[in-house]
Order: structure tokens, then C-alpha cells, then sequence
């Protein structure tokens, strides 16, 4: 469709979590407009493969590998798209993070924490900068939080994460 086309061009879009499964599927639907695509991941050789696959189609691919249960490797991925690409047009929070059991009755709470990390504080964290830069620049961007239905439904802390992730984002789209 020429209005897609048209839309994504030119476009900063970061995918997170986009090494493998919804993340990748998506980068690999994107990945056909002429558009920069930023896929994140932990695992570097992981990415590397998922840039090969991706790579042919009109879209460039970059990649960086970053363990976002740490917010200064959330400022580093931030700062490197930021001094490669001067923006980013689309947000797509996609990360997720599952340690130890799924029952919370039986979870470390180590375990928890990390998950929490990951699955809330990292996508408040990341959308925040985000929203913070691109609004100073006086340019709109788009965020767009990916879920799981069947994680919703088997692990506790990823249902919590997602319902102290969903209202302040829908929030900040009024």
C-alpha cells in the first residue's frame, strides 16, 4: 500500500526485544520500507543473525546489544541511537524478561526484581527519554507496547508488568 510506504520513509524505529519471536516477526514485516530499523537484544550474536535475515529488503538495520535491567544500559542504547540517527520516530517496547518460576507463590525475589527491571521499569525509563527528547525537539514520536496474551495468563509478574505499563503510556497519548 503507497500510504504505508510513504509513512515509515525515513523513519528511527527501535524495536525492543526484536532478536527473536514477536520482535523479530515484526522487524521482518518493517523491514520491506524504506526505513531505518534499530533491532535490541542481549544476545550480539543473536542480533547479528537477525540482521543478516533482515537485511536485503529496503529497509537499513542496525542493531545494538544492551541488558536493559540496568538503566545506565538503557542510557547507552538511547544515547548511541540518538548520535546515529538524531531521532527516533517509533518506540516499540517489546522487551520481556521470565526468571525462575512462573508461580509467584515459588518465585526468588531476585527473580521478581529482574522481571520488574525488565517487563516495567525499563520500558517507563526507555519511553520516558524518549518522550522527553523528542518533545524538546518539538517532533512527535509514536510508542507502541507489545504483550503477550499466553503471558498474561501463565506468569503473575508479567500480567502485574503489563498492567503498571498499559494505563501511564495510554495516559500520555491524551
Amino acid at each position: 500500500d503507497q500510504s504505508d510506504t510513504t509513512f515509515f520513509r525515513n523513519k528511527i524505529i527501535l524495536i525492543t526485544g526484536s532478536s527473536k519471536g514477536i520482535g523479530f516477526s515484526l522487524a521482518k514485516k518493517l523491514s520491506r520500507f524504506d526505513c531505518v530499523l534499530v533491532i535490541h537484544g542481549r544476545n550480539k550474536t543473536r542480533l547479528e543473525q537477525a540482521q543478516k535475515q533482515l537485511s536485503g529488503n529496503k529497509a537499513r538495520i542496525d542493531f545494538i546489544s544492551a541488558d536493559l535491567s540496568d538503566s545506565s544500559n538503557i542510557d547507552i542504547l538511547f544515547e548511541k541511537i540518538i548520535e546515529n540517527h538524531g531521532k527516533i520516530d517509533i518506540l516499540v517496547n517489546n522487551v520481556i524478561s521470565r526468571h525462575g518460576n512462573k508461580k509467584l507463590s515459588e518465585k526468588k525475589f531476585e527473580d521478581w526484581k529482574k522481571e520488574m527491571d525488565v517487563n516495567v521499569n525499563s520500558i517507563f525509563y526507555l519511553t520516558q527519554k524518549t518522550v522527553e527528547y523528542m518533545s524538546s525537539k518539538d517532533y512527535p514520536c509514536k510508542i507502541i507496547n507489545i504483550s503477550s496474551i499466553l503471558a498474561k495468563h501463565r506468569d503473575t509478574s508479567v500480567n502485574l508488568s503489563l498492567i503498571h505499563i498499559s494505563e501511564p503510556t495510554r495516559q500520555e497519548a491524551i
